[in-house]
């Protein structure tokens, strides 16, 4: 999204509709738009909407965010684990694989205490970004360059660094009920 929004009003907006949607589509562009001079909406793309529907939500998960911390603390002093290190008991990766996937000693640490089950799941999940490193979500803001990927209930963030082909998963956590969450938080604001 670009620093500033063109301002459209109404009226013109209506008569533009199609030529709008095709410079958001195309160009990556967003609008506000305005009612007797004031905004009163904002016409922007799916993928910027659902990144920023994405980063919202796990800025509002604390525990989330202190383990991406920690995560983005372990990339930066270069602690890192295999997949094969963080699945031993699951055996070999099975794919032919462009990427390597490493991971943070607190994406391992989480990993480690969840269930088999839910851990056969995000194994997956992970072992799938090997045929599309960049299926996840983008994240926006202090989040930016970081990757979510929705599996099961929970979230797998993550950082593509193409020019050497390593995926590094920070952290892994639990997708809570983020829209109860905020609903509380609206109401204990009073907006």
């Amino acid at each position: 999204m670009a620093n500033l929004l063109e301002t459209i009003p109404t009226s013109k907006a209506k008569a533009y509709f199609s030529k709008l949607l095709r410079r958001i589509k195309d160009f990556h562009e967003s609008f506000a738009i305005t009612h007797r001079g004031k905004i009163i909406g904002v016409l922007i793309g799916i993928e910027e909407y659902e990144s920023l529907i994405e980063t919202l939500e796990i800025l509002s998960d604390m525990e989330l965010m202190e383990s991406i911390k920690r995560g983005l603390e372990d990339e930066k002093a270069g602690k890192f684990y295999s997949h094969e290190e963080v699945f031993r008991e699951w055996g070999k990766l099975k794919s032919v694989k462009k990427y390597n996937i490493n991971y943070t000693n607190e994406a391992k640490k989480k990993i480690e205490k969840l269930d088999p089950s839910i851990k056969s799941i995000i194994k997956n999940s992970i072992e799938s970004l090997l045929s599309n490193p960049f299926k996840g979500k983008p994240l926006s803001y202090e989040l930016a360059g970081l990757y979510s990927l929705r599996t099961s209930d929970y979230r797998i963030i993550y950082r593509v660094k193409e020019e050497k082909l390593i995926i590094i998963v920070i952290s892994v956590g639990h997708r809570k009920e983020i829209y109860k969450k905020l609903k509380e938080l609206v109401k204990k604001s009073k907006f």
